[in-house]
């Protein structure tokens, strides 16, 4: 059932876009009825296509909420320092370390996204600190999870965390490695230029990656 609520409101969602340039299209080819104006129409069909399937395509992997997640976010704001009067609170390595060890970090846990790659069910799960742990010298920051997962990030920048989600912007390499049933699986994520590559250690998991070197290196909401 949950599937098909996905299908009908991802459709509908993409159909806007459509919809939109369509009504436009034809007003700019009534004031320019001409090769210009065809051209311009066009590619604003052909624009609200593209954006129609990123729609559903979103909506597919983590239901409506991740598509207003990924559209309310913005890259720019990840370079705000938060006053002292928000909840989100700019974290470096070493003081997060310091937080996770001494249990007084902001975020309790919860389900994890990296590079926009949902690990199981979008939203579902829930990933607890446990300790933490850097290496200033290859820029390595580890974080262990009570559930027995390993996180590993290679040279973290703009780290923020609130009682709610937990964040970090950028990242050279992601590396997460899960223990079920005593079977090791390890998700790998490189950033290189603007593409993300990807590897997983076994062919047991029917995984399927979706990344964006436009998403955040790591993200986990309660």
């Amino acid at each position: 059932m949950k599937r098909l609520n996905y299908i009908l409101t991802g459709l509908l969602l993409a159909i806007g876009p459509f919809f939109g340039a369509y009504v436009l299209s034809i007003a700019i080819y009534t004031s320019m009825p001409n090769a210009f104006g065809i051209i311009i129409s066009i590619l604003l069909v052909l624009t609200s296509i593209k954006v129609g399937h990123y729609i559903f395509k979103r909506v597919q992997i983590g239901g409506p909420l991740d598509l207003l997640v990924a559209t309310q976010s913005s890259p720019e704001l990840d370079n705000l320092e938060p006053s002292h009067h928000e909840n989100t609170k700019r974290r470096n390595p070493d003081e997060l370390v310091s937080l996770i060890n001494k249990n007084e970090h902001l975020f309790m846990g919860g389900s994890i996204k990296i590079f926009g790659d949902w690990l199981g069910m979008p939203y579902r799960g829930k990933l607890r600190f446990e300790s933490a742990q850097y290496d200033q010298e290859r820029s390595i920051l580890e974080i262990s999870f009570k559930e027995g997962e390993i996180l590993q990030i290679v040279k973290p920048r703009s780290i923020f965390e609130a009682s709610s989600y937990f964040k970090i912007t950028k990242a050279d390499k992601v590396t997460l490695i899960l223990n079920p049933g005593g079977i090791k699986s390890i998700y790998r994520y490189e950033c290189i230029g603007k593409t993300i590559s990807t590897e997983l250690s076994i062919n047991t998991n029917s995984h399927t990656f979706d990344v964006s070197s436009s998403d955040s290196a790591v993200m986990m909401y309660n």
